[in-house]
C-alpha cells in the first residue's frame, strides 16, 4: 500500500510540476507576444464616439508584469469641445500606476503609487453660460424597469461610501488648471501644482502635501504651501487634519500694501463636508508681523472665534492713510459728503459673527481721527 501512495504522490508531483512549467510558458509567451499599443486605436475610437472628442497618444504605452503588474503612458490629449478653441481640455506628459502581483494572488490589489506629471486642465464657460465639461455630465437614458422584475436587490443605497484595500500614493507634478468664465467675466489660474501623498489606507491618516501658485483676473497672485497629515472617515464625511502647516504669499493691486504673508498653523483642523462646517483647534495665525492664538469655528452661516494677541499692528497691515490738515473754516464752508463703501451686504447679513478677540496692544493711526488747524 505505501509503494502505491508513493508513486501517487509522484505522479501528483509530476502533474503539479509539468503545469507550472506550462503556465509559466504561457506567461512568457503572453509578454512577450501581448503589445498594448494596438488597442491604443480602438479606445481613441471608443472615446470619439461616445464623447465626440479625439483622444491623442503621442508615445508607446509601457508595461511591467513583475514584481508589479504596471502601466505607464506618456503624452496624451482630450481634445476640446466645438466653440472652444484648438487647445486640448485635458492634457498629460506622462501616466503611470501599478498593481503589486503578491496583493493579486492574495486576492487583496495593492494599488502602489499613482503619477501623473505635466498634467493642464482647461475648463471654459462661454457669454451663454455653456462650459466646455457639459457633454461629460449629459443624463444617460434609462430604460423603465418592468413592475414584475423591480426588486430593492441591487439598487443603489443612500449608504455612506466605503473604501477597502490600500492605495500607494498620489503624486503630480508640474499641473495647471486654468478657469476662464466669460459669462462672468472672470478668470482663474492655478501653476506650478504639485501634490504629494503618503500611502493612503481607509481611516488611517497619511501624508499631504501641496504646492501652488494662484492667479485671479491678472490682479492677485497668490504662493501656497500646505503640509499636514489627514485622515479621512468615509462613513462620516469627515475630513480631519493634524499638524497642519499652510504659508501663503499674496500680491497684488488690490491689497492695500502690494504684498502680504500669511501662514496657518493648526494642532487638529476638521472638515465636516456634510455640514460644510470647518473647525481649528490650537491655531497660530501670522499676518506679516502679527501674531494671534486660539480656536476658529466657520459654518455657511456663522463664524466663531477665540483670539488673542500679544500686538495688533493695523497700520502694518493696511498702511497709514495720508491725512492732509483742514483749516477750520474750510471744515465750515465745506459740504458734507458721504463716503461711498460698496460692500457685500447681503453675504455679511447671512453670516452671525460671535467671537472674543484679547489684544494686549493695538496700533491704529489716522484711521479714526482728522486734524484741523
Amino acid at each position: 500500500m505505501s509503494g502505491h501512495i508513493k508513486k501517487i504522490i509522484k505522479l501528483c508531483l509530476a502533474v503539479v510540476g509539468i503545469s507550472s512549467l506550462l503556465i509559466v510558458a504561457m506567461v512568457g509567451v503572453f509578454i512577450a507576444t501581448f503589445d498594448a499599443n494596438q488597442y491604443k486605436q480602438e479606445l481613441s475610437d471608443l472615446v470619439r464616439e461616445k464623447t465626440g472628442r479625439n483622444l491623442q497618444f503621442y508615445s508607446d504605452v509601457g508595461l511591467s508584469f513583475y514584481p508589479v503588474l504596471g502601466v505607464e503612458l506618456g503624452a496624451l490629449s482630450l481634445s476640446n469641445t466645438a466653440g472652444f478653441g484648438s487647445e486640448p481640455i485635458v492634457s498629460v506628459n506622462k501616466v503611470s500606476m501599478s498593481v503589486d502581483v503578491a496583493s493579486i494572488i492574495a486576492l487583496s490589489p495593492q494599488i502602489d503609487e499613482l503619477i501623473l506629471d505635466g498634467l493642464v486642465i482647461n475648463l471654459q464657460k462661454n457669454a451663454q453660460g455653456i462650459a466646455n465639461w457639459d457633454d461629460f455630465s449629459k443624463p444617460v437614458s434609462k430604460q423603465v424597469p418592468d413592475a414584475k422584475t423591480t426588486s430593492t436587490k441591487g439598487e443603489f443605497s443612500n449608504e455612506p461610501m466605503t473604501l477597502s484595500g490600500a492605495f500607494g500614493g498620489l503624486n503630480i507634478t508640474n499641473a495647471q488648471l486654468s478657469w476662464v468664465d466669460s459669462q462672468a467675466g472672470n478668470e482663474y489660474k492655478i501653476e506650478n501644482l504639485n501634490i504629494k501623498t503618503g500611502r493612503i489606507t481607509p481611516h488611517a491618516p497619511f501624508s499631504l502635501q501641496v504646492q501652488l501658485a494662484v492667479e485671479t483676473n491678472n490682479k492677485i497672485k497668490i504662493n501656497l504651501d500646505l503640509k499636514t497629515q489627514v485622515q479621512y472617515l468615509l462613513d462620516k464625511s469627515l475630513l480631519n487634519m493634524s499638524r497642519l502647516e499652510l504659508n501663503t504669499v499674496a500680491t497684488g493691486e488690490l491689497l492695500p500694501l502690494g504684498k502680504i504673508h500669511v501662514s496657518v498653523n493648526s494642532q487638529a483642523a476638521r472638515l465636516n463636508l456634510v455640514q460644510r462646517s470647518v473647525s481649528f483647534t490650537g491655531l497660530v495665525l501670522v499676518l506679516d508681523d502679527n501674531r494671534l492664538t486660539g480656536n476658529v469655528n466657520l459654518t455657511p452661516q456663522t463664524l466663531g472665534f477665540k483670539l488673542a494677541a500679544d500686538k495688533l499692528d493695523i497700520n502694518a497691515l493696511l498702511g497709514t492713510p495720508s491725512v492732509q490738515p483742514l483749516v477750520s473754516a474750510e471744515i465750515t464752508n465745506a459740504k458734507a459728503q458721504d463716503l461711498q463703501i460698496n460692500l457685500p451686504m447681503p453675504l455679511l447679513r447671512s453670516i452671525n459673527i460671535y467671537g472674543e478677540l484679547a489684544v494686549k496692544q493695538l496700533k491704529v493711526k489716522k484711521y479714526f481721527s482728522m486734524t484741523s488747524t
